[in-house]
């Protein structure tokens, strides 16, 4: 019988430590990129430690760029939701069942694959919350405005009242279109990006996915190996996917453009409220 409670009593032990390894790991992101100047700040520090490839930054931690420098994170082990900090920039991660990031100052921008079912990804601002499930974009604060400009997918995008409170409205924006969001205001209305602007964001996270896919199996393998294969693993779906967004916008200049968002989706959504 003691034998018995024994067994029990360990296999309780060690599902619960499992259970909180899991959970431990859900409450982090991991550096999957960076260059330059990146400060790191843990949570209750004021001391920044060194960044490297690998490392797991949990809720709390403070991110600082300086000029020339960048930093890229992964929000799954997978590598399908990846934010890039961009240079001279002031982030602090979140990772709260919606908050997952709050951008202080400067530029980051975001490519979302695989948000589980029922949570969204969103990104607060000193002036506006903005997010979505499965998407690319770019959040930008200059001031007291942000921009949000979509180069894939939809971004919806709140405001934020002077109690600090979201504003019931939300207003979706299209990709190839931009929106600004003044301090204690609602969302402006949404703009078209000039076709280049797009495509140089576009190439821009095209580029990481490349150099992401390269770093990891560059471990295993020489250079020349890799650069003779004719596919990039696991990276593929997402770079064709950018590719024929690319491909896309060529052929509606070709066209002589025209709207480039999805059709039947009004500027404003009250039932996404």
């Amino acid at each position: 019988m003691i034998r018995k409670f024994l067994i029990f009593f360990i296999a309780t032990l060690i599902v619960l430590n499992l259970a909180s390894y899991v959970y431990a790991a859900s409450r982090s992101v991991k550096v999957i990129s960076y260059a330059g100047d990146v400060k790191i700040i843990p949570p209750k520090k004021r001391e920044p430690v060194q960044c490297r490839l690998g490392m797991s930054l949990s809720s709390g931690t403070k991110v600082i760029t300086a000029n020339d420098s960048y930093l890229a994170v992964a929000f799954d082990s997978k590598k399908k939701n990846i934010v890039k900090i961009k240079e001279n920039s002031y982030v602090i991660i979140k990772l709260s069942r919606e908050d997952k990031i709050e951008l202080v100052d400067g530029q980051i921008m975001l490519l979302l694959e695989s948000i589980k079912k029922g949570e969204s990804f969103r990104v607060r601002t000193p002036s506006a919350v903005c997010g979505a499930r499965g998407t690319g974009w770019r959040t930008t604060i200059d001031g007291e405005a942000t921009t949000i400009a979509v180069f894939d997918g939809e971004v919806f995008a709140r405001g934020i009242d002077k109690n600090g409170l979201l504003m019931d409205d939300e207003y979706w924006t299209k990709w190839g279109y931009k929106r600004t969001i003044k301090k204690y205001e609602s969302p402006q209305d949404e703009v078209k990006l000039p076709e280049e602007e797009v495509e140089k964001m576009l190439e821009e996270m095209k580029m990481l996915l490349n150099a992401n896919n390269i770093s990891q199996i560059m471990v295993e393998e020489d250079k020349q190996a890799l650069l003779n294969k004719s596919k990039m693993t696991a990276l593929d779906n997402r770079l064709e996917r950018i590719e024929r967004r690319m491909d896309s916008m060529a052929g509606m200049a070709i066209g002589g453009g025209g709207a480039v968002g999805p059709p039947g989706r009004g500027d404003k959504d009250d039932d996404r409220k």
